[in-house]
């Protein structure tokens, strides 16, 4: 499809223009294309694999991150993705894994409506109140390289705050990358009892934001694991 386009833009230029006009067309064209086949969608596409996650409540004193555990007993503490099990409170969790990267949306599923879909599961992150943090929506975890052959990985742990009537998306991000432990072929074990920053999303573009560091965190510990299938 690219050769394609890329000829037609290349044919359709002449004089002695016509080679860095080509050039700054196809520039163009690549970033378009990049952005484009970004991250995948949940929807269908080739190469996602559902998978499940673990939330440890007992990893470490003033620990940051929580599950809903208590909430949904039955669960075993495992949010799993809505197309591996049958189970009512399991219905909105959308959890997968493309290549090396890791997503997992605690309120998503495209069957049912998509965001806001009821039973919603949730997690809880201790310090969002310090920072002025109040009643956060759509929760989601993201790790970029989860299963690469690295040893570490970013994480981002995502929701989104209304205030004033608009959506605000906030991110807690470590700040550096968390280790890998890897337990079996299909299971990965992410341990981190270091710093962290509460960042919130600019609108800068039609395709991105600027991050805004608004808050500090001098220990933000927590303890996931995530298993491919079941």
């Amino acid at each position: 499809m690219f050769n394609s386009l890329f000829h037609t833009i290349g044919s359709s230029m002449k004089g002695k223009r016509r080679s860095l006009m080509g050039l700054g067309l196809l520039a163009i064209v690549g970033i378009v294309a990049i952005m484009t086949l970004g991250p995948a969608s949940v929807q269908g596409e080739s190469g996602i694999v559902p998978a499940k996650l673990w939330i440890n409540d007992n990893f470490l004193s003033g620990q940051a991150l929580f599950s809903d555990y208590a909430t949904y007993p039955d669960s075993g503490g495992w949010y799993i993705d809505h197309r591996l099990t049958l189970t009512d409170y399991d219905l909105c969790v959308t959890a997968w894994v493309r290549g090396s990267l890791f997503f997992i949306y605690m309120d998503y599923n495209p069957d049912v409506g998509g965001f806001d879909c009821s039973p919603a599961r949730t997690y809880k992150i201790v310090p969002l109140a310090s920072c002025g943090i109040t009643d956060p929506k759509s929760f989601r975890i993201r790790a970029e390289n989860l299963f690469s052959r690295k040893n570490s990985t970013t994480v981002e742990f995502a929701f989104v705050v209304c205030i004033d009537g608009k959506a605000i998306s906030y991110e807690v991000r470590p700040d550096t990358e968390v280790p890998i432990t890897v337990v079996d072929s299909k299971t990965r074990e992410l341990t981190y009892s270091g710093t962290a920053k509460l960042w919130r999303l600019t609108p800068a573009f039609k395709r991105e934001k600027v991050p805004v560091a608004v808050c500090t965190f001098s220990s933000f510990p927590f303890d996931i694991t995530v298993t491919l299938g079941l």
